[in-house]
């Protein structure tokens, strides 16, 4: 349930910026009765369509193993899960795949939380990479090298505030990266504390970064 809350919360807070937007738009349009203007704003709706259309879209899908796969829009490479065991040492098995592991834990009890909408950006151009929701508390890349901006937004516990955590990597040939994003939280950590991968968000012998 509170899985399916949050996400509900992100689609309607999306909805809503959405209608303002476009209610702005029609305003703006409705009020002018200059036609260069007028003409201005239909050349630059058109435009942006264009652009759009050009954009590769985001591809993904949930293999038997519960774990997603994609390709981000940018044509970034990425597998996200980890909401069981299994799920976890499936990724643990792939992490030489990628080159950035993702991780989203509570603090201070260190459990692992999901749902996490992720932002990769690019800090050469500030081109945003990636931007999507993380399917588990583990997400895997492959980005070329370069500097890159990690952030990661969920809503508070109980309440309708987002809070945002961002670290900073450098990718580089042949290396895996690793940024743990902690958000406050009261999520406990479960019985599975003991057992493979509790404690050290990406497992007990996870490769140092």
């Amino acid at each position: 349930m509170g899985e399916t809350r949050i996400a509900l919360r992100y689609v309607a807070i999306l909805f809503s910026v959405a209608v303002a937007a476009g209610a702005q738009a029609q305003s703006d349009v409705s009020q002018s009765t200059d036609p260069a203007k007028a003409a201005a704003v239909e050349r630059a709706v058109q435009e942006l369509k264009a652009r759009r259309a050009r954009e590769p879209t985001p591809t993904y899908v949930r293999s038997p193993d519960g774990l997603v796969r994609g390709t981000s829009a940018s044509g970034v490479a990425y597998v996200s899960g980890g909401v069981t065991i299994d799920e976890r040492k499936a990724l643990y098995a792939m992490r030489a795949q990628y080159n950035l592991w993702v991780a989203t834990v509570a603090k201070p009890s260190g459990a692992y939380l999901s749902d996490a909408r992720l932002r990769i950006t690019d800090l050469s151009d500030q081109r945003v990479v990636i931007e999507q929701t993380m399917y588990g508390p583990w997400f895997f890349s492959m980005l070329p090298p370069g500097r890159y901006e990690v952030s990661g937004t969920v809503f508070t516990e109980g309440t309708d505030t987002l809070q945002t955590i961002a670290a900073e990597v450098r990718i580089v040939g042949g290396t895996t990266r690793q940024a743990v994003l902690r958000f406050p939280s009261a999520a406990i950590v479960g019985a599975e504390a003991g057992a493979a991968f509790g404690g050290n968000p990406f497992g007990a012998s996870a490769p140092k970064r």
